[in-house]
């Protein structure tokens, strides 16, 4: 059995964080940021369903140890009934280099 190859261009981190996502029909949303890496993460909330492809969002990502990581430009990529994945499209280069931080101390 050959082994399947990963087509994810960034490591995935597994993460339990709060998160606060809005788009153009919700506001302040709140869910559970999961699989997170520095291209994009998982969401769980019960608004996933509420979202077809390609919505645009922004989130905040709230680490209990540091404040918010704020992306403004994200995109999701797909839903399921409890969960949707995001794609980070723009970010400071502030807010890239304190996500790279947390996700380097998530390895260590």
């Amino acid at each position: 059995m050959e082994p399947i190859a990963e087509k994810r261009k960034h490591r995935r981190h597994s993460v339990n964080i709060q998160g606060i996502f809005s788009s153009d029909r919700v506001r302040g949303e709140e869910g559970t940021v999961l699989d997170l890496s520095i291209g994009g993460c998982r969401m769980l909330s019960p608004s996933s369903s509420s979202f077809s492809l390609d919505t645009m969002i922004e989130l905040q990502i709230r680490p209990r140890q540091s404040s918010s990581i704020f992306i403004p430009n994200a995109v999701v990529r797909w839903t399921s009934q409890s969960s949707f994945g995001v794609q980070f499209l723009t970010m400071s280069a502030y807010e890239s280099d304190r996500l790279a931080q947390l996700l380097g101390a998530l390895t260590t």
